[in-house]
């Protein structure tokens, strides 16, 4: 049986024990730029062409209204009425015709059934086909049904029967409320132990032992259970160490031994993974009428809502379906060759609201840690083997899932000024082909969003998350108020291979795309002793590289619900003797979140990482104790072998004001410079990167709502300050 990996084994002694390092940032001598990173880019990069290009004349114009009629002919003054008329008149207008765009007018479009678009509805470079909101109006599409019949039940607590064909939901709104949450008992701490030896779950989740211990939670004789008669009406959120949190459905309880069973299984053991590691565990159990007791939480239990109502005679409303529009060539097998991507589609000025919470399957794939599903129906727009499609203007609002998300083969891309808000997952999803299937997910451009309040239902959903995708640009993106990380580049890490290949009898994973790598891969990893079944070599196949995430502001991210640990910015797994370049960003935080304040977090399995020019202000810890975390925290080492020299890690020139415990970096093989610490560090080799900073904060380069960010006089100062010392 392997040994625990080490970088596991660090992390679980550095969020066990520890005294606080207050420890000022300590520049090291480090090689030039040139020497230690060949190919590094020490300024901005030309972004401000964000924008997809416009087009300028529209050949066909067509209308939609909710007072139109689908026979009619589509114009200004005889509308046609629905979403999907408006896509079959495409059909018939396209032969011959340049630009077609259908504009949507005020009112709201509720689809009973998910709405497809396929290659018979890609447009062309000379014939790109827009949907777009008409000027000055805002057109909602949404699958909300309206619940009617309310009569009183218990208390404050009110019922109504579901709309007609709708069955368990997890999603509910309210026209003055907004987002309404589910009802949870209180918490709960499971006070089992992992009864395999080592004590780092994250170490043996593919280690035979422990698979049964993943589909059961013990809670114990003090916990305030619901009423168990509904129990397979119920789901448990679930999370045994801090960047692992689940929504699982529960199959069953047995009251005699206090075990709850789940249909699917956790990513890690349902255990405590070592004595001191309570404060990390946490469940609740959701949906149950004894959960509600705050006004606005509700539950379903046989086919009627619970609600304690937030305001009275509100409008409420359930949702139909978890995903509204599909852009689908129809390949059914997401790892095969793509010959024909629905192309040259653009979405405009719409508005995306109301689609359920997607609850995992037994057979889903997911990415690192159960943070995203892979290829599955979470958001409200979804597009799927795409090529040279624009979103552009949209919102997305107030829904169960995801916002919006490109699985697959999704090239050149753009996902332009919209607005993602009140989501329960994820606001922006790319995620490719399992390892080994082609690097088909790439050259992608998120810019000039504006995002807030993601990740309300799965806690550790990312705001914005890169899986298995290259040489994307993510910048201009404003991000407050999130659960989790706001960006992740991520990708199958080296322990996923090492599983495979030891070929563990009933193993439950799922992932890093566990069942999705190839079998070629498979075939190639050999028994060696130094090289982990050859898992480090198969890190050749993952696709994460070349990705810039720059000039983003994100402002009190990663709240983590007081307890969950990640990076506002996070890297994972690049290809093999590659690098992204993470530059010029805006990270402030004005409370302590969780039990780690990392702004920068480069994990296990890569090589090397850009941080060049970044700004970190007011990032705080302030518990009576707080925990050794350094605002740049590397732990980027392979798992296991003779290869844990670590990542090159290139951190030059960027600034941490106004934050205590400014350790800069912790890990080996780093190369850093040029910090900035209040109104010290620096030096005269990174004068480039203190100019070009300058110039970011005092032209406003960087998003923002209204006219300053908080911390940025600051921090402009203490730039002025180095370009004065350092100047030449």
């Amino acid at each position: 049986m392997r040994s625990a990996p080490l970088f596991l084994t660090i992390l679980a002694g550095s969020i066990a024990c520890g005294e606080p390092d207050t420890e000022e940032i300590e520049e090291v001598d480090s090689p030039t730029h040139a020497e230690f990173f060949p190919d590094l880019p020490l300024l901005p990069q030309t972004l401000d062409a964000g924008a997809p290009p416009t087009i300028d004349t529209y050949e066909v114009e067509l209308y939609v209204s909710p007072m139109g009629d689908d026979s009619d002919d589509g114009s200004l003054e005889q509308p046609l009425r629905t979403f999907e008329g408006a896509r079959d008149r495409v059909r018939t207008l396209r032969d011959g015709a340049g630009h077609i765009i259908v504009y949507f007018r005020d009112g709201e479009y509720v689809l009973d059934e998910t709405l497809v678009f396929g290659t018979g509805d890609s447009g062309t470079q000379a014939q790109v086909i827009t949907y777009a909101a008409y000027p000055g109006e805002k057109p909602v599409v949404s699958s909300l049904q309206s619940v009617s019949g309310w009569e009183p039940h218990d208390g404050a607590i009110v019922r109504a029967p579901l709309p007609e064909g709708l069955g368990h939901i997890r999603f509910l709104w309210a026209a003055n409320s907004g987002w309404l949450p589910r009802s949870a008992t209180e918490l709960f701490l499971t006070d089992e132990l992992s009864p395999v030896e080592e004590s780092c779950l994250e170490c043996n989740w593919n280690l035979p032992d422990a698979q049964s211990n993943r589909l059961n939670v013990h809670y114990p004789s003090g916990f305030a259970a619901p009423s168990w008669a509904f129990a397979d009406q119920y789901d448990l959120r679930q999370s045994t160490i801090s960047w692992v949190q689940e929504i699982l459905p529960i199959a069953r309880v047995d009251e005699d031994e206090q075990r709850i069973w789940t249909t699917i299984p956790a990513s890690l053991e349902m255990r405590l993974n070592f004595e001191e590691a309570e404060r990390f565990n946490r469940n609740w159990v959701l949906n149950s009428v004894e959960g509600i007791d705050e006004p606005g939480e509700w539950a379903v239990i046989d086919g009627y809502i619970y609600l304690y109502p937030a305001t009275p005679n509100d409008d409420i409303r359930a949702p139909r379906l978890t995903e509204l529009i599909r852009v689908d060539d129809g390949t059914a097998d997401g790892n095969s060759e793509i010959t024909a991507p629905v192309s040259h589609l653009r979405f405009d000025g719409l508005t995306f609201t109301g689609a359920d919470f997607y609850v995992m399957k037994d057979d889903d794939i997911t990415i690192q840690h159960d943070w995203s599903v892979v290829d599955a129906p979470t958001a409200l727009l979804r597009l799927r083997n795409t090529e040279n499609i624009v979103v552009e203007n949209c919102a997305f609002v107030s829904s169960g899932g995801t916002g919006l998300r490109f699985d697959r083969h999704a090239q050149q891309n753009h996902v332009y000024a919209n607005r993602f808000e009140d989501l329960g997952r994820e606001a922006v999803v790319f995620i490719g082909r399992g390892p080994g299937y082609g690097d088909v997910n790439h050259d992608n451009e998120v810019s000039f969003n504006d995002i807030e309040r993601t990740g309300l239902e799965k806690w550790t959903a990312p705001a914005i998350v890169f899986d298995q995708s290259t040489n994307n640009r993510i910048h201009h993106n404003f991000i407050t108020d999130t659960q989790f990380s706001a960006i992740v580049l991520t990708a199958p890490r080296q322990l996923a291979f090492a599983s495979y290949a030891e070929e563990i009898e009933g193993y439950l994973g799922r992932e890093f795309h566990y069942y999705e790598i190839a079998q070629s891969i498979i075939d190639g990893m050999k028994t060696e002793e130094d090289e982990l079944y050859g898992s480090y070599k198969a890190m050749k196949s993952v696709l994460n590289h070349s990705n810039l995430v720059e000039l983003n502001t994100l402002l009190d991210v990663g709240q983590g619900a007081g307890y969950l640990i990640n990076g506002r910015i996070y890297n994972s797994a690049t290809t093999r003797g590659e690098s992204n370049f993470i530059n010029y960003n805006y990270i402030h935080n004005t409370r302590n979140h969780g039990t780690n304040n990392a702004a920068f977090y480069s994990d296990a399995d890569q090589d090397y990482c850009s941080y060049v020019g970044n700004m970190v202000s007011g990032i705080r810890n302030d518990d009576e104790e707080p925990e050794v975390m350094p605002i740049f925290l590397i732990f980027a080492i392979y798992a296991e072998g003779e290869f844990n020299e670590g990542t090159k890690i290139a951190s030059l020139g960027n600034a941490v004001v106004d934050s205590t415990y400014p350790k800069l970096l912790d890990g080996t093989n780093v190369g850093h410079g040029g910090t900035l610490t209040d109104m010290s560090g620096g030096g005269e080799d990174f004068m480039p990167i203190y100019s070009a900073m300058a110039s970011v904060l005092d032209n406003a380069e960087l998003p923002r709502r209204g006219e300053e960010l908080p911390g940025e006089a600051r921090m402009l100062s203490v730039v002025d300050s180095a370009i004065e010392r350092h100047g030449q």
